[in-house]
């Protein structure tokens, strides 16, 4: 038997697309002779509370959670903002109060890699206790937060063991702070980490192509998001006389929903059939749509799940910045594994379209191009499952 030690700031009962990657991961490797140790949070700043992720893991897994400081409450206080910390965006809007403002400015260019490093010393403490009394394999940080893979760099300099790290997303041009325009001196400096860790890593796991071909030289391997056919052999389809669109997941900045809404009220008299439903998306509808329109809060994964399968076609939306080519997420393979038509806007350059198009599984449409967006949606109508029409 082999000996991991997973280092992660998002581990279940955390909800969302961050906890999901090494969730389904660990579920297999016990089975391949694996003994795993988590090294995670307790009660941290998590975008949400999903207790059905993860209940199938392994009982021989081994948890380890340490004390984790977080700025959910103080950020509610000093913002008046109701929601909570901002996952997926650090732009603030005009009617924004001095305070957030304020915050949002010192969060893009002063904490540097991220907010999640006061986690830093609590984690290496334990992490540095766990090395001590046990021989470990692999080290293994999964990121972001990026602050987690310093947790490593500074842990190898103690320790002998093979460390791997898991990028999920860039770091220096992940799309939040491209999208924020953070100044260059930060910038540079969240380089700097970039490259000293991937230089000093034994191995790099990187999500997708492109963000592999970004960062700096390593010894770095692809790999991509997954999703676990178990998860969808527990629901079958429901039908429906409507033709179900669906969007399941936030909405952040630089997704270019506008495009498809305009594109349905655009339609001829088919789109009276459609119906859309946004699922952990919206508390109420922020558009005037000439088409029946659902609103779901958060579900749980599994009835996430079944959503996605009862759907007639799934929006997916890569977020419009600055090397988004390797935005891969763990939504588009979730998609996948529901075997329902998938309807993207985003590069056509980029790795999921190229996963899309390998895989027969739906269409791309650049951005704000309301023509063609219109002319797949007919298409998918008038097709339904049978995905390998001629647009």
């Amino acid at each position: 038997m082999k000996n991991l030690l997973l280092i992660t700031y998002y581990f279940p009962p955390c909800g969302g697309a961050g906890v999901q990657r090494w969730a389904r991961i660990l579920k297999y490797l016990p089975d391949k002779g694996w003994n795993i140790t988590v090294l995670t949070t307790q009660n941290g700043d998590y975008p949400i509370i999903d207790k059905s992720i993860g209940k199938d893991l392994s009982p021989t897994i081994t948890v380890v959670r340490t004390k984790t400081p977080i700025f959910g409450d103080f950020y509610k206080r000093v913002t008046k903002d109701k929601q909570g910390i901002p996952y997926g965006t650090l732009n603030s809007e005009k009617n924004d109060t001095f305070f957030k403002k304020v915050l949002y400015w010192i969060r893009i260019n002063l904490i540097i890699p991220d907010a999640r490093f006061i986690w830093n010393k609590h984690a290496y403490r334990k992490a540095v206790q766990l090395l001590r009394n046990n021989r470990y394999d692999v080290v293994l940080t999964t990121s972001p937060p990026h602050s987690t893979q310093l947790i490593g760099l500074k842990l190898q300099k103690k320790f002998k063991f093979k460390w791997v790290t898991d990028f999920r997303d860039p770091w220096a041009d992940i799309f939040y702070l491209k999208l924020a325009k953070q100044n260059r001196l930060s910038y540079f400096i969240n380089k700097q980490f970039e490259k000293k860790v991937i230089k000093n890593a034994d191995l790099n796991l990187i999500a997708s192509e492109n963000i592999n071909k970004d960062f700096p030289q390593g010894n770095k391997i692809t790999l991509t998001n997954s999703f676990d056919p178990a998860d969808f052999s527990k629901h079958e389809k429901k039908r429906s006389e409507k033709f179900r669109i669906k969007y399941i997941g936030k909405i952040t900045e630089g997704q270019d929903i506008n495009s498809i809404i305009t594109a349905l009220n655009n339609l001829p008299k088919l789109h009276k059939t459609i119906e859309f439903t946004f699922i952990g998306t919206y508390q109420d509808c922020p558009f005037n749509c000439d088409f029946p329109v659902v609103i779901k809060n958060y579900l749980p994964h599994s009835e996430a799940i079944a959503e996605m399968i009862s759907a007639d076609l799934l929006v997916l939306l890569i977020n419009d910045y600055p090397q988004n080519k390797g935005m891969l997420t763990t939504k588009l393979f979730e998609y996948l594994g529901a075997k329902v038509p998938i309807l993207c806007i985003g590069p056509q350059d980029g790795d999921a379209n190229a996963i899309i198009q390998e895989c027969k599984a739906g269409k791309c449409a650049d951005y704000g191009d309301i023509n063609i967006l219109k002319l797949y949606i007919q298409n998918f109508m008038t097709c339904g499952q049978t995905i390998l029409c001629q647009y």
